[in-house]
């Protein structure tokens, strides 16, 4: 990798995020651009690069970008030197495990009964009634927000 990527090479590099949400990123301070060009375009290091990734992943697993702020500060945060920062690091790595851990136990819930949904629908596509009201199988697919078959 590039020691210094513009922001569309980082944003190449970072697997297709827009520029759009590079700069967003920026405004609302999780990512700081190293310098600039000559020219004024923005110029970032590999730290930028890696923070990114690490953002999208964060975002990807549920985090709001408000709490990935905070999550990334307390990382960076340096109250101290040696023992204490690592104890700092460690109590934001475990609010964030927990956190993670949480919506993990939440969306393992939401699949078990979206797979049991599904594994019903042979029933419901052989059934030929013309009202599906009173079918009990409406309430699951209603919890994921879909249609009833036709």
């Amino acid at each position: 990798m590039k020691n210094d990527m513009t922001i569309s090479q980082l944003a190449g590099a970072a697997g297709g995020v827009s520029l759009r949400t590079i700069r967003y990123y920026e405004e609302i301070g999780l990512l700081t651009p190293s310098g600039w060009t000559k020219g004024g375009q923005r110029v970032y290091g590999e730290g930028a690069f890696v923070t990114l990734k690490k953002v999208r992943i964060l975002q990807e697993s549920g985090m709001k970008l408000a709490e990935i702020g905070e999550f990334l500060m307390a990382l960076a945060a340096r109250p101290t030197a040696g023992k204490e920062r690592t104890l700092a690091h460690i109590a934001a790595l475990e609010r964030f495990y927990k956190a993670l851990s949480a919506r993990r136990d939440d969306i393992q819930q939401l699949l078990c009964s979206l797979d049991e949904a599904l594994q019903k629908k042979e029933k419901c596509v052989g059934c030929g009634a013309s009202d599906c009201g009173k079918c009990g199988q409406l309430a699951k697919w209603s919890q994921f927000g879909l249609a009833p078959p036709a």
